[in-house]
């Protein structure tokens, strides 16, 4: 009996990988992916707040009021107010309101015109100046009253002891004494005041 010689190949075959007997094959390693780095988030805008300027408008309690001089003629008293800013820069512009009071802080009939003939202007008070009733000063204000004292029948005449102002744009009040150099009280008949506008004392 005749045995056919296996083919080497096949025994080859047979011994080793079944892989190793087809046709060779390339594996290639997938090809990595370019890293893309996330775009960074956009910073938000800040927002610009605009501040609301001061107004600069004077507040009383840094004013100082004085009597400052006091002349009468034909029954017409005037009385100059000087006026002095002893905290910040302010302004003050127009007419300052006006009240009477009595001796026991009560307020007197007071009716208040304003004078003809002066225009108001804006009146810039700068801290730091010369005391009140001090020559020359700069930096202040003043403005005036006028009044009649000598044409009124008893019951129709007012002695205020003192002035109380508020300053055009001010916040608050002014109690002034009305006393004069002398000492002496005015009389004002029927209550009735001229008031000027605050000016520059330059």
């Amino acid at each position: 009996m005749r045995v056919s010689a296996f083919p080497l190949g096949a025994l080859m075959c047979v011994a080793g990988s079944l892989a190793a007997c087809g046709p060779a094959v390339t594996s290639r390693s997938p090809s990595p992916r370019p890293s893309v780095s996330p775009s960074p988030s956009p910073s938000p805008t800040p927002s610009t707040s605009t501040a609301t300027p001061a107004s600069g408008r004077c507040a009383a309690s840094g004013l100082q009021v004085k009597l400052s001089d006091e002349q009468g003629a034909a029954g017409t008293i005037h009385a100059e107010f000087e006026v002095r800013s002893s905290d910040g820069t302010c302004t003050v512009d127009g007419y300052p309101t006006v009240l009477m009071l009595n001796p026991s802080g009560g307020a007197l009939p007071t009716s208040v015109q304003p004078e003809s003939g002066t225009t108001p202007q804006t009146v810039t008070l700068a801290p730091g100046t010369a005391p009140l009733g001090a020559v020359a000063a700069s930096g202040h204000g003043w403005f005036t009253l006028a009044f009649n004292d000598n044409q009124c029948a008893g019951s129709q005449a007012n002695i205020p002891s003192t002035w109380r102002f508020t300053l055009p744009g001010a916040q608050g009040s002014i109690d002034v004494s009305a006393r004069d150099r002398t000492g002496a009280l005015p009389v004002v008949c029927n209550g009735a005041v001229t008031a000027g506008p605050v000016q520059s004392q330059k």
